[in-house]
């Protein structure tokens, strides 16, 4: 159920607005508040989806200020204009965080686009917010996983040092601790990926299987170029990236680049290297983990796509807006009328410098300059 909190210090237009909303969502939950405090109280407590806000409020800072707060920075403002409103004041919204803006009368049909399409942009933004935590939790968790059983296998190598009658536990518990590294590896989401100073695959973890198709028969001691594995384009780059951590004495870094699987199809993933230099900074090992993040990628791409749709449906409203506008104007030829309504229409198109117009009425013609 999307949840809309409404913010206005005008009873009569909270009522109408109200009204609005209900007849286009039904299902919504609709919260009315009267006062801006009250308005960034509430909204940190239920964290609605979207935020409806009278424009005149934003000329104070409350609201700008309680918009720094870590719990409403991701809430989609939508700002209600009237005809009067100045452009200062739409610029002043837009810096508090406006995402849009809708006019008085208020329109069932544009108010029902804009209020679903606020929602697509706060559910793929919760969305994101859900999977970077995810991945953070399992970066942690593998982390802790790895350094835990450092410490244990270091332990044993300590004890078979230290005391020979130690020597048959030791061995088995460094066994232990091999064992659970390799079950922790081949159980991780994180394709996990071993190579020699030579760029020869060591190791290939079950993950990596799942998510490139190949085993670890296939790949163990081919070559990273012996196999369709990494994405043409990308070959300098993951080259250049290695030199690179060499050269300024790093040992870790993060990497995003396409990667070929088994059966042909391409996958973009976000690579974790970490790479183990001798005293002369030649490289022994390299140790990687990947994420395929083709999804997460698909989801930015279609947020991208949303905003341009809804820009363009705003371009296209405030067109038909100012058309209307004109037609009321009084004490103006129709020459002039159609002239000033021409050289609206290429504004409401995507690229508008390469838009002209042109109108016929009454066997006359009117068109834009270009």
């Amino acid at each position: 159920m999307i949840k809309i909190l409404i913010i206005d210090n005008n009873d009569s237009d909270l009522i109408d607005l109200n009204i609005s909303i209900e007849q286009v969502l039904p299902d919504a939950d609709i919260i009315t508040v009267d006062s801006l405090q009250n308005g960034c109280d509430i909204a940190i407590d239920i964290d609605p989806d979207i935020i409806i806000m009278d424009i005149y409020l934003a000329r104070t800072n409350v609201f700008g200020n309680c918009l720094k707060d870590e719990k409403l920075k991701d809430i989609p403002l939508l700002f209600v204009l009237d005809k009067n409103v100045d452009a200062l004041l739409k610029i002043k919204a837009i810096e508090i965080g406006a995402e849009a803006f809708i006019s008085k009368p208020i329109d069932k049909t544009e108010l029902l686009v804009v209020l679903n399409t606020l929602f697509k942009i706060k559910a793929s933004t919760r969305f994101q917010q859900q999977e970077q935590l995810l991945l953070e939790q399992l970066v942690e968790q593998r982390t802790h996983e790895l350094k835990q059983s450092k410490i244990e296998a270091e332990q044993a190598l300590h004890n078979l040092k230290k005391e020979n009658k130690l020597r048959n536990y030791t061995e088995s518990k460094l066994q232990s601790v091999l064992q659970q590294l390799q079950f922790h590896k081949n159980n991780s989401p994180l394709a996990v990926i071993e190579f020699d100073n030579k760029g020869i695959v060591t190791d290939w973890s079950n993950s990596a299987e799942k998510i490139f198709g190949w085993s670890a028969e296939e790949v163990v001691g081919k070559g990273i170029t012996d196999f369709k594995f990494v994405y043409e384009d990308d070959m300098n780059k993951i080259s250049g990236l290695t030199s690179h951590m060499i050269e300024n004495n790093l040992v870790n870094n993060i990497s995003i680049n396409k990667n070929y699987c088994k059966d042909g199809s391409v996958i973009t993933c976000q690579w974790y290297i970490s790479i183990l230099t001798n005293d002369k900074g030649e490289i022994v090992s390299a140790h990687t983990m990947a994420l395929d993040i083709s999804k997460r990628i698909k989801v930015e791409s279609e947020k991208e796509r949303l905003l341009s749709d809804y820009a363009e449906r705003i371009r296209e409203l405030n067109c038909i807006y100012s058309i209307t506008n004109v037609n009321k104007k009084q004490g103006t030829t129709l020459k002039s009328i159609m002239s000033e309504i021409i050289n609206l229409i290429p504004i409401s198109w995507r690229h508008s410098e390469d838009a002209c117009g042109k109108i016929e009425y009454n066997g006359k013609s009117y068109k834009t300059d270009n």
